[in-house]
């Protein structure tokens, strides 16, 4: 859990002291210094890379969704049961590559992140195609 990293140039607070929420510092104690994070990690302590994961996936998703839908709607027409259904698509992908990133030890950057999802969501589209056609829909 991070812990409140005082300024050099402001007063030192007690031992585990934690800003209440709405907390101002006094102005007379000068500005923070450029870079100086306010909050930081223990030595040693297990930080996950990836802890935006699943936000960072949904914003993949819904991108996803919303391109579907729209080629879909204007390629094939597309009733309210369709759009559904591309919506309904997406959520195991969702699901898996967000869990995929959030256990990943080093960071995942957007690209990658894309693509392990377009990845999952296309093997789930020919899974889903395979077993439409094997039980002869």
């Amino acid at each position: 859990m991070p812990r409140f990293h005082t300024p050099p140039n402001w007063p030192r607070p007690p031992e585990g002291w934690t800003p209440p929420p709405g907390w101002q510092p006094d102005p007379s104690w000068g500005p923070v210094p450029d870079g100086w994070q306010l909050w930081v990690h223990e030595p040693g302590e297990k930080v996950r890379p990836n802890r935006d994961a699943f936000v960072r996936t949904g914003i993949i998703a819904v991108v996803a969704v919303v391109l579907a839908i729209v080629l879909t709607a204007t390629t094939a027409g597309m009733s309210s049961y369709g759009a559904g259904y591309v919506t309904g698509q997406f959520l195991f992908p969702y699901l898996i590559t967000s869990l995929i990133v959030f256990y990943q030890r080093k960071k995942v950057g957007w690209p990658s992140h894309i693509v392990i999802f377009i990845g999952i969501a296309g093997v789930c589209l020919m899974l889903s195609q395979a077993g439409a056609r094997a039980s002869g829909a």
